[in-house]
């Protein structure tokens, strides 16, 4: 059998199990599926608050939300809304009662029973679920009619929106804690007093990610040989972080080398009021006036974040990748655009869309034999500016389109000096201003600009606008305002901007007089199992020879019936470029589906105007055999210009240090290729002293080595001899709780991300003895790509606290309740507060050792006009004697 003759029918299997996944869907009727157990697929996790009314509870929670199933954890629910029911994650089960105590609820997964006021029910065949070891997690429609309430996902501002209702006990909850607020304001603090600074090493090892890939291509009898190697290191030297990449495309090379450092937190500065600097081959430069993405040789000088540069309505997002790998960009769980990387090793997405709220941006990048990376990036948008007095600034100069050391790849793209300097100024909470100076060649020019630019940024409530102005020394202006908000449930962008006369990056002919836009994003719920998902943008420009274009993009998606489907209709109208004008109405249709193992995508392509007609058909299919191998496959014909059929296939296998991957494909033009890559990451293990292989990638986040173990002398230091605490998992990201400490209490995590304030806490469930909990705070970590960070994490026996208060009168000592006692730390800190009960007696339980002081609230005291006993009190306790009984609290009557 030839090598097309065997693509074709592997093509052809590809093909007949995604007209079977069409016929499902279309016209044949739903097979029956029997109620199963799915594993989490950390590509389908959103981090999600759960919100009822206007209260939004800020516990995170869990939700797995792919295309086939949304899963929800059904504990953290009831925890959170306080419905009497409890996840077993070990049985697979759910018992408790909703509404009054009679209506039990037992549900048993594991022997498909139900039992509802102790009747048996009939089983539903279409339950899912699945467990992380934590929390038990049930389809949507599951929960909701065990929770008995109506809830949906809200993607773009990452909620779980439950209908409000009289009955849900949290509502009473909400009341109580508004009480609790009237009587304790708690002051909320952005930046820990105690974390683990970033710091570096004149020497650290460093650590690599490489693929190494050779191609065979035969195209109508030509052969053509070729091999890309792609490697990326970082490694700490000389006190700097050092981050490189070298690619070599069949003789053609580049090597890029950036030297950084920052600061020892976000609250401390380096020099002048610096924070961070970086010196050698940059990227990221971007301004909505003057010059879009800037790159090349120079040095970079800043103080502050991104908190102004995040208010714009468009971002652009870019980083490093190897070369030729696919990349899909996705927010809060949408695919809004996808690209390839450039062959000097780079992804890019210029104005990208970003609403009022969370922006959670999920980079996925493919490679050409299966591989996959993955990068997570939040943006918070509205309402956050910076503070009143403080300050923030940034001076670049690059060599545009120039290396540091010189490379072969891109080489006749035309170089300039760019020079750029920018201050923000934070007159209040909602008012910020940002103002500076550029000197460029705009990239359509031989010519050298100088630019002033301005900018004001204000806020009201989680609304947002900004004024942009520029000018150049070519009397030149343009200026642009954006508005940002959300009405209705419905995130809306919209901008203005205007040129006079204005050359630039952004305007390179300097034609372009006006452009509008308006961007609408909104999630639909309609009664469906998934909310309808929708994105409308809307732009218009004009031109100085009265051309005019005008575009609308709608992309609309939703699932049903285990299907992902999605539609993006695009519409274009240009007037007045030398013709009699043009008009055009295209789109897509695509769906997706997982069945018997094997995930599965359909689109069709399609255009309506000038005329109607088929553009393309594509079916794709992908499927893991176990753990270690998997397949990818698609074929693809295209119907406009020159008629072209076309087939790909891929099988990886995983070695677990590294992957091999195959690839083959042809299409009916004549070109026939194979090719075949290795892929691995060589990561240093701090905690072994060794180098180890593997297949996930740890050069753009930091590594924390800990070790949890029993504080013996309190000292909150590890002492030989102290014992270690094995099978300890954390809190904080979602990925870190599948470490866990092993029989020494020591663990190795992977993910910190880079220059941003993580917590790291113990997950006290996971604790066997009730008497024992963290000693000490949370760890906090601040620290760089590629670190390696050590922190000892103590935990203690506790004790409990009881004692008695009184009030002496003429026939003697009577109980003195209902005052309230706080208890604090050495450092004056609020540990926690106790009213006293009937008695007279209060009770502080679950204290590690220390020292502590307790008092009577002053306010309670001086409502019953009592004097007396000095306060505070102080104690010491080493936690061995299980509970310490205080001294008596005595008052009287003031005079």
């Amino acid at each position: 059998m030839g090598l097309k003759s065997f693509l074709l029918n592997v093509g052809s299997a590809v093909l007949a199990r995604t007209v079977i996944l069409q016929c499902v869907f279309l016209s044949c009727p739903l097979l029956a599926a029997a109620s199963a157990q799915i594993p989490l697929n950390d590509e389908d996790l959103l981090v999600i608050q759960l919100s009822v009314g206007s209260y939004t509870d800020e516990e995170p929670l869990f939700v797995y939300n792919s295309p086939e199933v949304t899963l929800v954890p059904i504990a953290n629910i009831a925890s959170i809304l306080d419905i009497a029911l409890e996840a077993d994650a070990e049985d697979l089960s759910v018992s408790g009662w909703r509404g009054s105590e009679a209506n039990t609820i037992d549900l048993d997964l594991q022997n498909k029973q139900l039992f509802l006021g102790g009747v048996l029910q009939p089983w539903n065949d279409r339950v899912r679920f699945a467990e992380d070891g934590f929390d038990l997690y049930l389809d949507q429609q599951t929960a909701q009619f065990l929770l008995g309430i109506k809830f949906a996902i809200d993607v773009p501002q990452l909620q779980l929106r439950v209908q409000e209702d009289s009955t849900i006990p949290v509502l009473a909850k909400l009341e109580r804690e508004k009480k609790r607020e009237q009587i304790e304001s708690v002051q909320i603090q952005t930046i820990p007093d105690h974390y683990i600074p970033n710091t570096y090493e004149w020497w650290s090892v460093p650590q690599f990610d490489f693929s190494l890939a050779k191609d065979i291509e035969n195209n109508r009898g030509e052969l053509d040989r070729r091999y890309d190697l792609f490697l990326q290191g970082r490694a700490d030297l000389a006190k700097h972080s050092v981050n490189a990449s070298y690619i070599d495309s069949d003789g053609e090379e580049d090597l890029r080398i950036t030297f950084s450092r920052a600061s020892k937190g976000p609250d401390e500065s380096i020099a002048f009021g610096m924070d961070r600097y970086e010196v050698g081959d940059l990227f990221g430069l971007s301004d909505p006036l003057v010059f879009s993405s800037a790159q090349g040789r120079g040095v970079r000088l800043s103080r502050g974040g991104k908190s102004v540069e995040e208010q714009g309505d468009t971002i652009t997002l870019q980083g490093d990748a190897p070369p030729g790998w696919e990349v899909e960009l996705y927010r809060n769980g949408s695919l809004i655009e996808f690209s390839d990387t450039t062959n000097d090793g780079r992804y890019l997405f210029e104005e990208v869309p970003v609403f009022v709220g969370e922006n959670l941006f999920d980079i996925r990048l493919y490679g050409p034999q299966g591989q996959f990376r993955e990068i997570r990036e939040v943006v918070s948008t509205g309402g956050v500016m910076l503070q009143q007095g403080q300050w923030e600034y940034d001076a670049w100069a690059l060599r545009r389109n120039k290396r540091l050391i010189d490379s072969s790849i891109n080489i006749n793209e035309p170089e300039s000096d760019l020079l750029m300097a920018e201050a923000r100024y934070g007159f209040n909470r909602s008012l910020t201003a940002r103002f500076g100076y550029t000197q460029m060649t705009p990239s359509s020019s031989t010519q050298e600009q100088q630019y002033l630019f301005g900018s004001l940024y204000g806020s009201l409530g989680s609304s947002l606008a900004q004024l942009h102005y520029s000018q150049n020394d070519a009397d030149g202006s343009a200026y642009q305002l954006n508005v940002q908000g959300r009405i209705y449930d419905t995130n809306i962008n919209a901008d203005a901007t205007y040129f006079d006369e204005f050359v630039s990056d952004r305007n390179s002919s300097g034609d372009l007089e006006s452009e509008y836009g308006v961007r609408l994003n909104r999630s639909i719920f309609l009664g469906l199992p998934n909310a309808l998902m929708t994105d409308l943008d809307l732009r218009h420009k004009e031109f100085i020879a009265g051309a005019t274009n005008s575009s609308a993009a709608l992309r609309a998606g939703t699932g049903w019936a285990g299907f992902q489907l999605t539609n993006d209709l695009n519409y274009l109208a240009t007037d007045g470029f030398n013709t009699s004008g043009f008009e055009r109405v295209d789109g897509q249709f695509s769906a997706t589906r997982k069945w018997d193992g094997w995930r599965y995508k359909g689109a069709v392509d399609y255009a309506l105007s000038p005329t109607g007609r088929l553009a393309g058909l594509s079916f794709g299919a992908s499927h893991k055999f176990g753990g270690d191998m998997s397949y990818t496959g698609s074929i693809a014909h295209r119907f406009e210009g020159k008629d072209i059929l076309s087939s790909d296939h891929t099988l990886s296998k995983s070695f677990g240090e590294f992957s091999v991957s195959g690839t083959t494909g042809f299409n009916s033009r004549g070109l026939q290729y194979v090719g075949v890559t290795l892929t691995s990451s060589l990561n240093y293990n701090d905690k072994d002293q060794n180098y180890a292989f593997a297949e996930g990638s740890a050069l753009n986040s930091a590594t924390l080595n800990a070790r949890v173990f029993i504080d013996e002398n309190s000292n909150g230091l590890y002492d030989e001899g102290e014992e270690g605490v094995s099978d300890i998992r954390f809190k904080g990201k979602s990925r870190w709780r599948k470490y866990q400490t092993d029989e020494n209490g020591q663990i190795v995590v992977g993910g910190l991300e880079n220059l941003v304030m993580e917590k790291f806490e113990v997950d006290e469930k996971t604790i066997e003895d009730p008497f024992i909990k963290p000693a000490a705070a949370p760890v906090f970590v601040y620290t760089h790509a590629g670190a390696y960070v050590s922190a000892d994490i103590p935990l203690a026996m506790t004790f409990e606290l009881e004692g008695s208060a009184y009030v002496e009168r003429e026939d003697g000592l009577s109980p003195l309740n209902k005052v309230r006692v706080v208890l604090e730390d050495e450092g004056g800190n609020t540990v926690d507060i106790v009213r006293v009960e009937y008695d007279g007696v209060y009770l502080f339980t679950g204290l590690v050792p220390g020292s502590y002081c307790i008092r009577i609230k002053e306010d309670d005291l001086l409502r019953r006009n009592l004097i007396g006993h000095a306060q505070p009190y102080c104690f010491d306790s080493d936690g061995k004697d299980g509970v310490v009984f205080a001294d008596d609290l005595v008052f009287s009557a003031a005079p």
